[in-house]
């Protein structure tokens, strides 16, 4: 029924005078309101969007003017999987279209095709052929761009490279796609993600390399699928592995879904099944990654509270119940209590073997009550959970152990919803509201949201403490939570961004799912004190953390900082 409201509303808002509209847009609440409504019903305009992207274009076109004329010789690779005739022309118009040519355009092909290769040479005055089964690569000696046959290059393509790649060996630009003439759906992908690539191989096309020849005596041919694995074997290979990011949208693609399945491999998929129980949703197209752990660690789940005694059952119930992985302790922490009820309940749970009541008499600070327990800890890996948390999932532990586990990782959190099932926190983006803010947020829980990023697991700047994962020895490293100028707000953000810059990366785990009663037992920002608390944390978060608000590597500088939904900055 409220979804036919909500239509309705749609409808009268669109029979409005535009300068009622302007208006209405000008009240920030009723705006966010009203797209919210439009996400969690799926009516979110697809004319609206197209009509920002075709602004975006515009802007982009006009960056890309300005940049300075480079002469670099660089050649372009096209892979020839088929010997698709239409695709081949669609890809051939776009090299004509170049304002400044590639030195070689090198068709690769898997065979030798006398009427596809006779098109190649009779269009392109530059054009060589390789087959690749029998190819000597020493030939190419410039740095290439790889491409698929059907994709179309932008026009200004060659001055975007020779202008952002003086530093890089390889890279990967944005891509959207191409029917008719006509440019949608952009692609506007975040700095390097692998967790991202592993679980959607988002890199499938467009990358720069310097030098070639090693990818291509590392791939075993040239299916759809050799870009986007060998991206994922160089990590697997080696963490450190970091590819640049041009935030362009320089290559425009066919409009078809490849299977994940396809673009992964099978050589591919038997090396990431050697470090992960591997599932593969065919629904989303991603692949779902448990990785292995060599033994089982203790968790130290430590759950601040003062009172709440019906939230905090609910909770702890939850975790004893439906927690499939059963190596953890519980710490709870009393923060002046004074409510008989709970204080029983407390006490009842002392004699359980898995929890310990721990006392906090001081004032409220969430950084240092968890500094605290942390100290009377015997988990390896510290788990932050807040008192209104409830398990959905049975294996989300095992899960979040998995990622933690991992070398390169700092902190991992969990996919949380609200009472109504819709998204509460899937990662963190620095940016929102000039501070920081929850990506997706309000949207329903099976959405796939942007590039699926709400349905995979992938990594963000930061992820919230009202579920998240530690190792102790990450989290003494960097001093703990700051319980000095981050009392409530913002130390969750701050711990993560602080052990990001010891090497690590942040992951938002997709496949653990649970409730959040957010604030319940704490309340809301809603006194002179707590909001003036509150200003100077987000002054301090603002001055200490200015670089990545202002371009969060796990975002796109294209994409809005007015609203947690991934849509085009206007």
């Amino acid at each position: 029924m409220k979804y036919f409201g909500i239509k309705t509303l749609k409808l009268l808002i669109r029979l409005m005078p535009v300068t009622w509209r302007l208006k209405l847009r000008q009240h920030t609440k009723i705006a966010h309101w009203y797209r919210t409504q439009l996400i969690q019903h799926r009516l979110v305009r697809e004319q609206l969007e197209q009509k920002l992207y075709q602004d975006n274009i515009e802007l982009q076109n006009t960056e890309l003017s300005l940049l300075p004329i480079i002469d670099e010789k660089v050649d372009l690779i096209i892979l020839c999987p088929t010997t698709d005739l239409v695709a081949l022309k669609i890809t051939i118009d776009g090299i004509k279209n170049l304002e400044t040519p590639f030195a070689n355009c090198w068709f690769i092909l898997p065979e030798f095709s006398s009427k596809f290769q006779k098109i190649i040479k009779n269009s392109l005055e530059n054009a060589k052929i390789l087959h690749f089964g029998d190819a000597d690569f020493d030939c190419i000696q410039n740095p290439t761009f790889l491409i698929f046959n059907g994709d179309y290059v932008h026009s200004l393509l060659l001055i975007a490279l020779n202008h952002f790649t003086k530093n890089a060996d390889i890279a990967y630009v944005d891509t959207d796609s191409l029917e008719k003439n006509s440019r949608f759906s952009p692609k506007f992908y975040p700095d390097w993600n692998p967790d991202l690539q592993i679980t959607t191989a988002y890199i499938r096309s467009g990358i720069y390399l310097r030098n070639v020849r090693h990818f291509l005596m590392s791939v075993d041919n040239i299916d759809v699928g050799c870009i986007a694995s060998w991206f994922i074997e160089q990590y697997i290979e080696n963490a450190k592995f970091y590819p640049t990011h041009i935030s362009f949208t320089l290559l425009h693609r066919p409009h078809y879904a490849e299977l994940i399945t396809d673009l992964v491999g099978t050589k591919v998929l038997k090396k990431i099944s050697g470090i992960a129980q591997v599932t593969v949703s065919k629904k989303s197209n991603i692949l779902s990654l448990c990785w292995n752990v060599s033994d089982k660690p203790k968790v130290s789940l430590i759950i601040p509270t003062k009172n709440a005694k019906d939230l905090v059952q609910k909770c702890i119930e939850s975790i004893l119940q439906k927690t499939s992985y059963q190596n953890f302790e519980i710490l709870l922490v009393d923060n002046n209590s004074d409510e008989k009820e709970s204080l029983d309940y407390f006490s009842e749970l002392s004699q359980n073997d898995k929890i310990r009541v721990l006392k906090y008499p001081h004032e409220f600070n969430y950084s240092a009550i968890n500094n605290f327990a942390v100290k009377y800890a015997n988990g390896s890996i510290i788990g932050l959970v807040n008192n209104d948390i409830e398990v959905i999932d049975h294996n989300w532990l095992r899960y979040m152990v998995g990622h933690v586990c991992r070398k390169d990782v700092g902190c991992v959190g969990a996919k949380l919803l609200y009472p109504n099932k819709l998204i509460q926190h899937a990662g963190v983006v620095m940016g929102y509201g000039g501070g920081a803010g929850h990506a997706h947020k309000f949207f329903p829980c099976d959405h796939d949201g942007y590039l699926a990023r709400l349905v995979a697991t992938n990594n963000f700047s930061a992820v919230t403490a009202a579920c998240l994962l530690i190792k102790k020895s990450d989290f003494l490293e960097v001093g703990g939570l700051n319980e000095r100028e981050l009392k409530v707000a913002f130390n969750d953000v701050d711990l993560c961004l602080r052990v990001a810059l010891s090497n690590k990366r942040n992951v938002y785990c997709a496949e653990a799912i649970l409730f959040h009663h957010e604030s319940v037992s704490r309340g809301h920002e809603d006194t002179p004190e707590k909001q003036h608390r509150f200003a100077g944390e987000v002054d301090y978060i603002q001055n200490t953390w200015n670089e990545i608000i202002e371009k969060d590597p796990a975002y796109n500088r294209h994409l809005t900082l007015s609203y947690e939904d991934f849509s085009i900055r206007s």
